[in-house]
């Protein structure tokens, strides 16, 4: 699967939709919002639990209806829990 796979399907995840990774299938795709909460604007992290795979994602608007938690730039938690996480590199 290739990056821009993951980059179709950041709106759905963000408002918490259920989607399937696009690596190895399994159900469960998170997604992480970092920036700023007031602007609407920031990077994005997504990720699947079961392999492990994902893409970082920056300068995205963040959706107006979402249930993806958002950390503030300044806030060290938006990087807990993301160790060990196989990030796909955009070509």
């Amino acid at each position: 699967m290739s990056f821009q796979d993951w980059v179709r399907m950041y709106p759905d995840v963000a408002r918490d939709e259920d989607e399937v990774c696009p690596e190895c299938g399994s159900p469960g795709v998170c997604c992480r919002l970092v920036g700023d909460s007031k602007k609407g604007l920031g990077f994005a992290v997504l990720w699947c639990r079961a392999c492990k795979n994902g893409v970082r994602l920056s300068r995205v608007r963040f959706p107006v209806e979402r249930r993806a938690p958002v950390f503030e730039f300044e806030d060290p938690g938006g990087a807990e829990g993301l160790d060990g996480i196989n990030f796909l590199e955009a070509l």
